[in-house]
């Protein structure tokens, strides 16, 4: 074998060698990129379920100003504090009254470049052996789950006290 073929061959073989160290490279520093920029894992069902218990114990409260507060900025839009009065004040604050807590049944993540969402799906609990029904969507911002739309059915056996406002 000529002595050319031999050196073409080892050169050949350190750029390529290179090559495969400078992607891996470059691959690592793209991926602790991304990972800075996206945060901090999503803290999943759980965190999901504090989200909801928040809003819910706030509506429960008679304090639509921390229920407003613990929307989501897009929920904040959707579900104005004017609008969390009026849920208080007419016939759907049956919805609130009594809350104790809430679970997550079904927990569907959507992340893409623009953020994290998710739809949620569970059962609320409330006094006297009553229970609910939730829909939820979510917005993740900061790590943290917050709600931005919900929607409730309660049981047909809760039976209204006077309004809460």
């Amino acid at each position: 074998m000529p002595r050319w073929f031999i050196v073409s061959l080892a050169v050949l073989g350190v750029l390529l060698c290179g090559t495969c160290v400078v992607t891996l490279t470059i691959g690592k520093v793209t991926f602790d990129t991304v990972s800075q920029i996206a945060g901090p894992p999503t803290p999943g069902p759980e965190g999901v379920r504090l989200a909801v218990d928040r809003f819910m114990k706030a509506m429960a409260a008679n304090d639509p100003d921390a229920a407003h507060a613990s929307l989501a900025p897009a929920g904040r839009t959707a579900m104005t504090k004017q609008f969390l009065i009026e849920q208080l004040g007419g016939p759907d604050w049956i919805k609130y009254e009594g809350y104790i807590d809430c679970s997550v049944d079904r927990f569907l993540e959507n992340t893409t470049i623009l953020g994290s969402g998710a739809i949620v799906t569970g059962k609320l609990r409330y006094e006297n052996s009553t229970w609910g029904l939730f829909n939820a969507t979510m917005d993740q911002e900061n790590g943290e789950w917050a709600l931005k739309t919900i929607e409730i059915t309660t049981s047909t056996n809760k039976t209204p006290g006077p309004p809460l406002r």
